[in-house]
Formats: structure tokens, C-alpha cells, sequence
């Protein structure tokens, strides 16, 4: 049964991840006709050059990083909340019903409908001097799911985010702020294993600044994006401790409209794809009756690598020396979830990046789950 759960999930999550990967391009040329400029994949980061077409794909790997703690948070919720509440039971007892552990079925998780929240917040900083800049990213998701299964749900997701960037490169920076919106599934295979899925659309505003001669160029266009992500997680207890472990993959494909700026030049659109792979793992321990009978904690500690498998490369202007455009990095965090014999979750992450050459970022999530 367990051979056929897998095969199901893995059939339905690689047909979503192909069509997506398929529609993608003829979502990109049917708006890129209506764009006044033509569109390239070079990004040349210079003193002349607005900020988006020189480090749009750095700051486009923030964002979808990002994006995707949103739904992991709840698809961590959910493998808890189909175990009865502990995330130790070796047994899917679904909602509703009375754990291994003795909590009475009355006391335990009721109801089909969850609604959750999510806020999130990264910092990067790139010290490379031909492509030096900071940025911020600020993002929050709204989502409601519904259990088809006991190990099932499916539901959807939106996500406002603004991303603030300033670039000493051309004494100048970007504001991006916009909406995602989309679905999302996860499935609970077994006693170790789960799957979760998402996939959607993103527009977003960006106002372009920079300096020369004394005057500020200002100038604004319009970002489209359709982005996926999956992951496979795995977790094993040994009586308190819990060992757990994630393969995913982040897919993103984003069409930036060219503009006329305020000095009156053109400025091409540009299109770039992102693709990210992450292998992660933690150890957690299980503290029990935290907050009362039935309130259990599980902090944690956890190390990934991540590895950009697409990434559109920045360029230097000139003879200019050109950045490492580093593709590996390792991310090290610490995070607790806690979870009630009721309708409540909660949830919390930081982590720190480390081994990108010039590059440094940190990120800090929090989550909160009703189930109705």
C-alpha cells in the first residue's frame, strides 16, 4: 500500500511540476509580446545599469527561499496533526481520533478545515564590490486547507512580500512589493515519510532608482513569476529524540517588463529561471506537557545544503571584475514546533547561511495553525 501511496503522489506531483514547466514558457512570450522592449537573460551589474537588470537573480533566489517557508511550516503541522497530535506515534490515526499515547478521542484534533498564518523575514548582504547591496525581504501568507484523507490534505495559499534593496554599485536600489497566490497538498505516506506540494502565479511592483550626476533616475515595471516547490520528508523516533531529514526542490521563472526610466532611456525586460535543490537534516527531542496535559515542544537544530542548479549568472560592466556568482551555500538553524491535543499549532524558525563566497543572510519565520 505504502508502494502505491508513493507512486500516486509521485505521478500527480511530477505531471504538476511538468505542465508548469511546460505552460511556463508560452506564459513568458504571450506577455513579453505586449512588453515595449525586448527581453534578454543578462544581467550586468554596472554604474549605468538600473538595479533589477543587474541583480534581479540574486534577489529572486531571496524571494523564492523565502516563499517557500510559508507552506513548509504548515505541511510540518499537518504530519503532527494526522499522527493524533505526537508527532512520535508510529500510527496515522487521522483527525479526530485518540493517539497511541492515551489522549482521549474527545480532546483530540476535530474538524476537516484549517485556516493558518505565516510572517516571514530574510536579510542578505553581498560584500562583492561589483555587486554590492543589501536587501530585506518581508513577506506574509494566508491559507486554509481541507483534510480529503486522514493522511490528505489540499487547499490554498496568498502571499504579500516587499523586498528593499540598496546597491552601492550604482549608488542606487529597487522596491518590489506584490502578491503569490496558489495550491498546495501534502501527503502523509507512512510512519516516516511525507510529500508536499505547491505551485503558483506571483505579480509584483518594482521601482527602480539610481544615481548619476547629481540626478536621480527613477523608473518602474511590472514582474510575472510562476514558481513550484516539493519536497519528500522523512523522520525517525528513538523514544524522545527524533531524527529528520528533507530533499526539495525550489523551481521559479520570472518575466521583468522593460520601461522608458526618467532620463528617458530604455530599459529591456529581462527574463530569469531558478532552480534550487536542498538536502537538509535535524534532530529534535519531544518535551511533553509543556503548556498542561497534551502540549507537547519540539525544538530543534537542523544544517542544509543548498545547491542553485539554474541560475542566470551576473555579469560585470567592463573590465570590471566579475562575481564569484557562487551556487552552493549551507544553511544552519534552530526552530521549535508545538502542538495541543486541541485545534492549535505553533511554530517557529531562524536560520543562517554560511560557505557562499561574499555572501551572507539569515531568515526568520513563524507560523500559527487553526483547525476548525
Amino acid at each position: 500500500m505504502a508502494t502505491f501511496k508513493i507512486g500516486a503522489f509521485g505521478a500527480i506531483a511530477g505531471g504538476v511540476v511538468g505542465a508548469a514547466v511546460a505552460l511556463g514558457p508560452s506564459i513568458g512570450n504571450a506577455q513579453e509580446d505586449a512588453t515595449q522592449f525586448s527581453h534578454d537573460d543578462l544581467f550586468i551589474a554596472g554604474s549605468t545599469e538600473a538595479t533589477t537588470n543587474a541583480i534581479f537573480p540574486y534577489l529572486q533566489r531571496a524571494q523564492e527561499m523565502l516563499r517557500a517557508t510559508h507552506v513548509n511550516g504548515r505541511a510540518r503541522a499537518f504530519a503532527v496533526q494526522a499522527r493524533g497530535g505526537d508527532p512520535r506515534n508510529p500510527t496515522i490515526t487521522g483527525i479526530g481520533n485518540p493517539t497511541i499515547q492515551g489522549i482521549p478521542a474527545g480532546d483530540s484534533l476535530e474538524g476537516k478545515l484549517s485556516v493558518w498564518g505565516s510572517g516571514a523575514y530574510s536579510d542578505s548582504d553581498d560584500s562583492f564590490t561589483t555587486t554590492r547591496y543589501d536587501s530585506e525581504t518581508w513577506s506574509v501568507s494566508l491559507g486554509g486547507d481541507y483534510a480529503l484523507r486522514d493522511d490528505l490534505i489540499v487547499g490554498l495559499f496568498g502571499t504579500w512580500s516587499d523586498t528593499d534593496s540598496d546597491s552601492s554599485f550604482n549608488n542606487g536600489g529597487s522596491d518590489s512589493d506584490g502578491w503569490s497566490v496558489g495550491p498546495y497538498a501534502t501527503y502523509v505516506l507512512n510512519e516516516y515519510l511525507s510529500v508536499d506540494l505547491s505551485f503558483g502565479y506571483s505579480l509584483q511592483d518594482i521601482d527602480n532608482h539610481r544615481r548619476a550626476g547629481g540626478t536621480t533616475i527613477t523608473g518602474s515595471q511590472d514582474s510575472r513569476s510562476w514558481f513550484v516547490s516539493t519536497n519528500v520528508n522523512g523522520t525517525y523516533w528513538i523514544d524522545n529524540w527524533g531524527l529528520g531529514g528533507r530533499i526539495g526542490l525550489i523551481h521559479s521563472d520570472a518575466d521583468n517588463d522593460g520601461y522608458t526610466d526618467s532620463a528617458g532611456a530604455a530599459i529591456n525586460g529581462t527574463e530569469s529561471e531558478f532552480t534550487q535543490m536542498q538536502f537538509s537534516g535535524d534532530v529534535s527531542y519531544y518535551i511533553a506537557d509543556v503548556l498542561g496535559e497534551g502540549w507537547g515542544l519540539v525544538p530543534r537544530v537542523s544544517l542544509a545544503y543548498n545547491n542553485d542548479v539554474t541560475f542566470q549568472e551576473v555579469k560585470a560592466a567592463g573590465t570590471a571584475v566579475a562575481p564569484d556568482n557562487d551556487r552552493d551555500e549551507f544553511l544552519v538553524g534552530v526552530g521549535a514546533s508545538l502542538f495541543g491535543n486541541g485545534p492549535l499549532s505553533f511554530g517557529f524558525d531562524v536560520t543562517k547561511s554560511f560557505e557562499r563566497e561574499d555572501f551572507d543572510s539569515y531568515s526568520v519565520s513563524g507560523n500559527v495553525g487553526f483547525r476548525f
